[in-house]
């Protein structure tokens, strides 16, 4: 057995007078009235309108974390951890219309206006309850010499007694404001539907949603931008945090809270889409479709798991708090979708349905950043500078015995920006949050249903086979229906990493990248921003269905 000491040793312990395991509990309760009312003012207008309230109490009251309660952080912030949001009444009046303008259903103009309320994922506002300084308490030996870094078969030989705060206490601090407010948004849409001729039916469809109380999150553990956020030299004018944390005491007293992460609301963020769409029914079985959507929608951040992993994996440059808007994760700014039906019936007993739907849109968004942590927030998730030219950036090699020279990898990042749309656009700017949006996706999906009328006299009950082939293309050539991905790998957060952050110059100051390989066993480096998806996405399929439909 090798009895050599530990480099380290942490545990972590219920911080509870009696030692009991230190669950988080909280309560909440939303209360919701709505009332609605319609109004013919006219034989072809109708009005529907309506309010909503919603109340929103969080009775639970946790223990006062004085220690806490007694530090200032950014801009002057001070918390008491033991007070859960004030309680809030929040009303959502909305009104819709339906109007048949010339009284003969040719053209209908419809739309409402409003404000919805909504909740948030309360593990969000539980993160509070769990993140106190109050029920767990922590530690990490690392001191040389010792005695708990020696291994002891006895599991309780290092174990603290009952409600021991250790002297060098650390930990994560998760706060809500008190005047934090559900989220709150203001949709308004219009509709137009016109009959053409030849029984073609246009639609066009707008709709804009701003927010009125967004979430937003911000780590207050974080010195002020005007003391401790300075800019590096160089060209890019990158901006890094001198410390990470404002509190670096060692005592329970001054603890070092690292992040505190703090949940308020934001106005910021807002979407909006426009719809054209033609469609036609014939009178021997057709119908046809087709439309085209253009989008856009900016966000402060688009939520995720936990307080700190929102805030944390949020790609920004330079200040780590700033609400910056950006376009969401999942957004989809051109989209095309048409549809094509057959239907026919025989014999008084079977029905035949062939359907055809056709889909082509960009295949999402995502971030190029830097690897590293650039500003010294705690996080790696720094957007990347896209440099002009060699002497914007200090390039170094990536790893012991990379023998390029700074020249060799700028002209293989050269090459690599000169080709990608996304980042040739922008050089001598900092990346955008989901600034490259993906390429365009096509693919075709066949519906095929056999009806048999069964049933009792009198009754039509239908007995239904299908056939469901997805991505057709792709069945019929195997170059077709192919979906696509960055080459860089991309995060759960939707980015990817281009550049290597290496550290300061010890000389200039300046901070230094280096270029990674794709394939770092041949020593190649990436050249194309895309390459086609072979997973399921990408493949055919074909199901199967049977069921049994009651008239």
């Amino acid at each position: 057995m090798n009895n050599a000491p530990a480099v380290s040793y942490s545990y972590r312990n219920s911080a509870l007078a009696d030692g009991a395991f230190p669950f988080a509990k909280m309560s909440s309760y939303n209360l919701s009235l709505y009332a609605q009312d319609k109004y013919q003012v006219s034989d072809n207008f109708k009005l529907t309108y309506g309010i909503r309230a919603d109340y929103t109490y969080f009775p639970t009251k946790l223990d006062p974390n004085p220690n806490l309660a007694a530090l200032t952080f950014q801009n002057g912030l001070q918390v008491d951890i033991s007070k859960f949001p004030n309680k809030k009444l929040l009303f959502s009046p909305r009104v819709g219309f339906n109007y048949d303008v010339f009284g003969n259903k040719t053209t209908q103009l419809r739309g409402g206006t409003g404000i919805f309320t909504g909740q948030v994922p309360y593990v969000w506002i539980s993160n509070q309850a769990s993140n106190t300084g109050t029920l767990f308490s922590s530690s990490t030996v690392s001191t040389v010499g010792d005695p708990r870094l020696i291994f002891n078969p006895n599991v309780n030989a290092n174990r603290p007694a009952p409600g021991t705060v250790n002297a060098n206490t650390s930990y994560e601090v998760d706060a809500t404001s008190k005047d934090f407010k559900y989220p709150q948004i203001w949709r308004t849409n219009v509709a137009v539907d016109q009959k053409l001729p030849m029984g073609i039916i246009a639609t066009i469809e707008a709709s804009y949603t701003k927010d009125i109380n967004a979430v937003n999150f911000s780590n207050a553990a974080l010195p002020n931008n005007s003391t401790g956020l300075i800019t590096l030299p160089g060209i890019e004018g990158q901006q890094r945090y001198t410390v990470k944390s404002t509190q670096t005491g060692t005592t329970a007293a001054n603890p070092s809270i690292s992040p505190f992460i703090y949940m308020q609301n934001t106005k910021k963020g807002y979407s909006y889409f426009i719809t054209g769409q033609l469609q036609k029914s014939f009178l021997n079985g057709f119908n046809a479709s087709a439309a085209y959507t253009y989008s856009q929608s900016r966000s402060v951040n688009d939520g995720g798991s936990t307080a700190s992993s929102i805030w944390s994996q949020r790609a920004i440059a330079g200040d780590a708090n700033s609400d910056v808007l950006a376009n969401t994760n999942f957004i989809q700014p051109n989209r095309v979708i048409a549809s094509l039906s057959y239907k026919r019936e025989y014999f008084k007993h079977a029905a035949t349905t062939i359907g055809l739907i056709f889909e082509s849109a960009n295949n999402g968004a995502f971030s190029y950043v830097s690897s590293g942590d650039i500003n010294n927030d705690g996080g790696a998730n720094d957007l990347l500078y896209i440099p002009q030219n060699q002497g914007d950036i200090t390039l170094v090699p990536d790893f012991v015995g990379d023998t390029r020279t700074s020249a060799q990898i700028w002209n293989q990042l050269n090459a690599y920006i000169s080709q990608d749309s996304y980042l040739s656009k922008h050089r001598g700017e900092f990346a955008k949050r989901n600034g490259a949006i993906m390429s365009y996706f096509k693919r075709a999906d066949l519906h095929i249903a056999q009806d048999f009328f069964v049933g009792p006299k009198g009754k039509r009950n239908t007995l239904q086979f299908t056939l469901d082939i997805i991505n057709l293309g792709n069945m019929l050539n195997s170059d077709w229906g192919l979906y696509q991905t960055p080459n860089i790998p991309l995060s759960t957060y939707n980015t990817a990493v281009l550049l290597a952050y290496k550290g300061l110059d010890a000389v200039s100051g300046k901070p230094t990248y280096s270029f990674p390989y794709q394939d770092k066993a041949n020593l190649t480096p990436y050249t194309t921003t895309y390459k086609n998806i072979t997973d399921q996405i990408s493949r055919w399929q074909a199901q199967f269905g049977v069921r049994y439909i009651f008239n």
